[in-house]
Parts: structure tokens; sequence; C-alpha cells
């Protein structure tokens, strides 16, 4: 089966046709043609969702017991004492959307500060997971664990 596709479908700028011949790609005079895009070959930077999932993980690897997690949502699980899963969720998203507006207000004033809104985001996606992962019943042992009850983690 051979297929002649124009380079413009491929690369905007090119014009010679590339002729496709059970899957091997060549331009009519039978070289490979040149990469359309090297960017499309080489790994993606550390995107910002990428960056965030591999914080959480880390933060998840920690538990709920270490200093670090306690001083970073400590604060925040406090807030959530007392509620269940659905109503945290739900919360945190307000939250987070409250810190986004202001931050983005902060920002076009030269003043905005990132980690808040880091903090939410890392504290929205691990809600989401738990919920996922059908975590309700955890749930208040761990944000008890996180504001430093001293038998909250008894159990496990």
């Amino acid at each position: 089966m051979l297929q002649i596709i124009s380079r413009k479908s491929l690369q905007k700028s090119a014009r010679c046709p590339i002729v496709r011949a059970n899957g091997v790609t060549k331009t009519a005079g039978g070289v490979p043609p040149p990469r359309a895009d090297r960017r499309s070959t080489r790994r993606w930077p550390r995107s910002a969702p990428h960056s965030t999932k591999l914080r959480v993980e880390r933060q998840l690897r920690r538990g709920p017991l270490h200093p670090a997690v306690r001083a970073r949502f400590g604060a925040r699980a406090a807030l959530l004492r007392g509620r269940n899963l659905d109503a945290a969720i739900a919360l945190a998203e307000r939250w987070w959307r409250d810190e986004r507006r202001a931050f983005l207000i902060a920002s076009a004033l030269g003043r905005g500060v990132r980690l808040p809104l880091d903090v939410l985001q890392e504290l929205r996606l691990i809600l989401r997971l738990m919920r996922c992962k059908r975590m309700h019943a955890e749930f208040p042992a761990i944000i008890a664990a996180l504001c430093d009850e001293p038998d909250a983690m008894a159990a496990e």
C-alpha cells in the first residue's frame, strides 16, 4: 500500500510530498524527511501538574506523622476537623478558588506569593485521591494525626 501525503499536513512550511510505504516514511527522492519538529520528540519540561503530583507522592510517602507534612498541611487540616471527606473536598476547592483569585490580584500588583496556592493544590489532589480510593473511614484518623492528637494513629 503506497500513500502520498503532502508534507503540509506534517509540517506547515514544507513543499515536497512524502511517500509512505509499509510504515516507512520517505520523501519522493527516497531520503528520509528532516525532523519536522524536534520539540515533539524531546521530553516535556517539568510542568506544574507533573511536579505537583511528584510533591504529593513525596508527601504521601512521608505519612501524616512526618514533621514536614504537619508543617505544610497542619493548619488546613485543623480547619477540616469534624467534616466528612466530601465536605472537606468542597471546602478545599473553595479555599483554592479564593486563594487563586487573591494570587491573581496580588500578581498584577507585583506581590504574588505562590506557596499557599501550591499547598492548596496539593491538598485538593490528596483529598480527591482519598475519595477515589474510597478512604472515607480513614479520613478522620488522618486529620487527627495531622492535627497532633496523641492517640490518633495508635490503631495503625
